[in-house]
This record gives structure tokens, C-alpha cells and sequence, in this order.
């Protein structure tokens, strides 16, 4: 039986400064909400996007727990909208510091996270510890699995996604992913939605097309 998802992706860098973290919040807050004014079940924002541009000198207070404050904030706006938002952030959890993709519920529960399985040799640098497993959530309308940029490029997190029922594949990145998006998508038979943090986010089908893209 044929099910239908709608789904949104903000593919943008913040306009606000990572010093007026609060007016970046807000301006998420306007992206789900209009996502969801055009029918989105669930939207999806770009890598660590209330943490792009973080200045390195405070890199110790940059991570947050979860729930935390954008956590929190956000879980406010996928309740009032009655829609899933997968939400990327630098993420402390038990004395670790992780690249991370948290799934928040219609009802604004946590209902899973990932973690980047393949940070940069930058992010290792700075204490970013990698994930251990291709994990996929069940949803109201389907089964997603996240990956995370430099993940792209690595095929044990692309098959285990799929291999373990993942149906759309939703991409946070700070690169666009190019042709590799469209080659998985239909290497793996599954949908995949990028949300990048600059132009450029698509919605590809399990055919490889693009069916949709956003720019500047």
C-alpha cells in the first residue's frame, strides 16, 4: 500500500552570528514553521547548524547535553507544528563529545540520535569522538536512517542504513554531496534528502532522480 510522506529540508548557513545564538534559534524556528505551513511531516536542518562558526577559543562550552537549550527550543517548535525535526549539533554526552543528528517527535520527544561515524581529521582534533553504528528510526510513515557530511563517502554506513530498513536517508552536511546522493539513492533503492549549509539541498528518489532542490 502506497504511503505518503512530505518532507522539508533548510539548506542554508545561520544569517545570525553564532554569538546571537537565541536569533539563530528564532530563525529556525521560522524555516520548521514555514516547512511545515507547505504540509512537511518532517524537516531537516544542515550540519551542526546552531554551532556553525562556533570560535574555537570556546570550543569546551560549544557542545551541549540532550535535552539542552537548542534541543529544548526546538522540540517547543516540532510540538507546536505537530511535525518530526531531525536537528544536527556538537552533542556532550557521559564525558564525549559527538557530531550529532537528534531526531525530535511530533510531540517534541527525543526519539533518537545518531552520531557521525567518520568526523574530519579536524573534528578528531578537537575531541570529536565517532559513532559506532548505523542506527534507523521508526517514524509514523516509515523507517529513516541520518548520516552525517564525510559519512557520504563511506559504504558500510550507506548499506547499513539500508541494510537495516532505513527508507529515506536524510543528509546533513556542510558539502553537497553531488552526484554521490544520486548514485545511492538508487544503488540502494531508498530516498535521500540533504540539508546543506549553503545551496543546494535536493530531495532525491530511488530512481536517483532529483525531484526537487533549493538555491540562494
Amino acid at each position: 500500500m502506497a504511503r505518503y510522506v512530505t518532507v522539508g529540508s533548510v539548506s542554508c548557513a545561520p544569517s545570525d552570528p553564532y554569538a546571537e545564538l537565541d536569533a539563530r534559534l528564532e530563525q529556525a524556528a521560522l524555516y520548521a514553521t514555514r516547512a511545515a505551513r507547505m504540509g512537511a511531516d518532517i524537516v531537516v536542518f544542515p550540519e551542526v547548524f546552531p554551532h556553525i562558526g562556533a570560535p574555537r577559543t570556546d570550543w569546551e562550552q560549544v557542545p551541549e547535553e540532550v535535552p539542552g537549550k537548542t534541543t529544548a527550543f526546538m522540540a517547543k517548535v516540532a510540538r507546536d507544528n505537530h511535525m518530526y525535526v531531525i536537528w544536527p549539533l556538537y552533542q556532550r554526552s557521559d564525558g564525549l563529545i559527538f557530531n550529532s543528528s537528534v531526531l525530535l517527535g511530533r510531540d517534541g520527544n527525543v526519539e533518537g540520535i545518531y552520531h557521525k561515524m567518520f568526523p574530519t581529521i579536524g573534528e578528531i582534533e578537537r575531541g570529536i569522538v565517532p559513532g559506532t553504528e548505523a542506527r534507523v528510526f521508526d517514524t509514523d510513515f516509515g523507517r529513516i536512517g541520518m548520516a552525517i557530511c564525510f559519512d557520504l563517502n563511506f559504504r558500510p554506513i550507506m548499506e547499513g542504513l539500508a541494510q537495516n530498513g532505513a527508507e529515506i536517508i536524510f543528509f546533513s552536511s556542510m558539502y553537497r554531496g553531488g552526484l554521490q546522493l544520486q548514485a545511492w539513492a538508487h544503488e540502494l533503492r531508498l530516498y535521500i534528502v540533504s540539508a546543506i549549509g549553503a545551496e543546494l539541498g535536493q530531495i532525491v528518489d530511488m530512481s536517483g532522480k532529483v525531484l526537487g532542490e533549493s538555491t540562494y
